[in-house]
């Protein structure tokens, strides 16, 4: 016979018992999770009238409610300094060369770009 333990639903900032993960959920939204993000949530969805509608969006955002976090985060993830290719060579593909007019092109875009501030 399998005996399936059952799953605790706990909240871990008041240490809440509660019957299902849905009751959980809500508790946290309205109770537990910072109210920045909560207040980013209801105003990024206030424009929506429907509310059946509005409702469905916000239980699209709640799982990613780290977006909304105004709080900083730290990576700590040291830089990959090499792209990790296994046991296989980098690709080589010689360079093509180009006409006189195609490089006044590339020159005069980048050109453009750079006055622009875009790279």
């Amino acid at each position: 016979m399998i005996c399936f333990s059952r799953i605790e639903k706990i909240c871990d900032r008041c240490n809440e018992y509660f019957l299902s993960g849905n009751d959980l959920q809500k508790h946290l939204r309205t109770e537990c999770y910072s109210d920045q993000i909560r207040k980013h949530i209801v105003e990024s969805t206030k424009h929506i009238d429907n509310e059946k509608h509005r409702l469905a969006v916000q239980d699209i955002l709640w799982p990613n409610k780290i977006l909304f976090d105004p709080t900083p985060s730290i990576i700590n993830i040291p830089p990959q300094t090499a792209i990790k290719t296994g046991d296989h060579p980098p690709i080589y593909s010689k360079q093509y060369s180009s006409s006189y007019e195609d490089q006044e092109i590339k020159v005069q875009e980048t050109q453009k770009l750079l006055e622009r501030g875009q790279i």
